[in-house]
């Protein structure tokens, strides 16, 4: 966030590509952003293009509350 001259970053949506949108490579990713998110220097973290199932099992396993996690284009 240094070079970006930032505090912190509003929002942040993961998007994956086709072959990686499994939990176990999204798991880490998610991991890096939840970490930010407990450092306040992220507020909400969101991911697109998951289906209800990937999103379910990735609420599942996630630790963000759910006011700071959305979904967007939920296939």
């Amino acid at each position: 966030m240094g070079e970006l001259n930032v505090s912190f970053i509003e929002t942040v949506i993961l998007s994956v590509p086709d072959d990686r949108r499994t939990l176990e490579h999204i798991q880490p990713l998610w991991s890096a952003l939840e970490e930010y998110v407990s450092q306040q220097r992220v507020y909400s973290v969101g991911i697109s293009d998951l289906s209800k199932a990937q999103l379910e099992e990735l609420f599942n396993w996630a630790t963000v509350c759910c006011y700071q996690m959305f979904c967007h284009s939920l296939h």
